[in-house]
């Protein structure tokens, strides 16, 4: 077998902003000489996820714990306060509408604001 290379902290960091921003995983694992594994590898590590190793149940490697079940309670909780956030949100907007559509008819003929013509006396 070969020789394992080792790669600082700055490139992996550099190759997981590169991810981050959209980056080609595939075009950026052959610029560096690496799998693509390694470089989701890093970014797992950087967000401090754990990191599978082997080939899933074949490696008999443990399979990850399932997920907390959420508090049902709580989420509710927090649909409700976002429903009725975006609930007040949609008034205000619907009532800058409506005075705004009021408030452009003019009664007057007159234009609001000041005058941009200058007259002489």
């Amino acid at each position: 077998m070969g020789e394992r290379r080792r790669f600082s902290q700055e490139l992996k960091k550099k190759a997981v902003q590169q991810m981050q921003q959209g980056c080609n995983v595939a075009a950026l694992a052959r610029e560096l000489g690496v799998r693509r594994k390694l470089l989701y590898e890093w970014r797992d590590r950087m967000a401090g996820r754990p990191v599978s190793k082997g080939h899933g149940a074949k490696s008999g490697a443990a399979a990850p714990a399932a997920p907390a079940t959420p508090d049902w309670k709580q989420v509710a909780g927090t649909l409700a306060l976002e429903n009725r956030f975006l609930a007040q949100a949609l008034r205000r907007v619907e009532e800058r509408r409506r005075n705004s559509a009021a408030g452009s008819s003019t009664v007057s003929g007159k234009k609001c604001g000041p005058s941009t013509s200058s007259k002489a006396d």
